[in-house]
């Protein structure tokens, strides 16, 4: 079967070409993707959420026109009709191109979580790490594990820890579709006191030998409390107990009312104490 099926291909050409081309734009974009993940770890900061949509926008775009014919190549070859392959792909390339745009000026661009870097809010520089770390906009919190501690036991409030990263895909989109869910942003925002915990982050933490970086230590205190390395991991603890989650964890799911669900929980064990 497979001898005859490769007959049935058309003999390389300009085709091919072409296909080497397209393939050569996408990597291109992949390229800008994997740079983006060092630059947020290393808060270098080359490549915020619109400096990449604009890239991807230009990759795009050029890709686009390459198909239609407007931009050509060495070893082209003129196009004199265009396939049901070639309209689909002009059609689905603009079409995304589109979408960006949109979110360039404020759209949601839920497709993209996790692979586009996220939008972040304005946190208080009164908080230690905000300079360089953030949570999604409208929600404050912490980024160090004691701080948040120490301020959810005055405010009398359990502690909602998020071990993210700042390559979690799947973190990305939970932030995206649960969190902004309102009736979860209500709960996180009125009866819980936020950490996200940056595993990858690579912030120098000065005069410690032991961890060097904040994301080593927040990577450490997953792994040897909670016994996990995933990432999202959710825990709700009590600020003036230990390290005894108040209703087990949670991880990554699309479903907001489960996660409602967990989190009421937890408010509903931490005011049995």
């Amino acid at each position: 079967i497979f001898p005859s099926w490769l007959e049935s291909l058309p003999q390389s050409g300009g085709w091919l070409n072409s296909v080497k081309i397209v393939l050569g734009f996408l990597e291109l974009a992949l390229c800008i993707k994997f740079l983006s993940m060092p630059d947020q770890a290393y808060h270098w900061g080359i490549l915020g959420r619109n400096v990449f949509l604009i890239i991807w926008i230009i990759i795009f775009i050029a890709m686009g026109l390459y198909l239609l014919g407007v931009i050509k190549f060495k070893n082209d070859t003129k196009i004199t009709s265009f396939s049901y392959i070639r309209v689909g792909t002009i059609a689905v390339t603009f079409i995304f191109c589109a979408y960006m745009i949109q979110g360039l000026f404020g759209g949601k661009i839920s497709l993209l979580a996790g692979i586009v870097p996220p939008e972040k809010g304005k946190m208080s520089l009164s908080v230690k790490y905000a300079d360089k770390l953030h949570l999604p906009p409208g929600f404050t919190g912490y980024f160090d594990y004691e701080e948040a501690k120490s301020n959810a036991s005055i405010l009398g409030k359990p502690l909602f820890i998020d071990f993210t990263g700042h390559g979690c895909f799947n973190c990305r989109l939970m932030e995206e579709n649960v969190w902004s869910d309102p009736k979860v942003k209500k709960i996180l925002d009125e009866e819980y006191v936020i950490v996200a915990l940056y595993v990858d982050d690579r912030t120098p933490l000065v005069g410690d030998d032991k961890y060097k970086t904040l994301g080593k230590k927040n990577f450490a205190l997953q792994m040897d409390k909670f016994c996990s390395n995933a990432q999202p991991y959710y825990v709700l603890l009590d600020p003036n107990g230990g390290y005894e989650p108040l209703n087990g964890s949670a991880s990554y799911h699309p479903d907001p009312k489960i996660f409602i669900n967990w989190l009421n929980e937890g408010i509903n064990k931490f005011q049995s104490l």
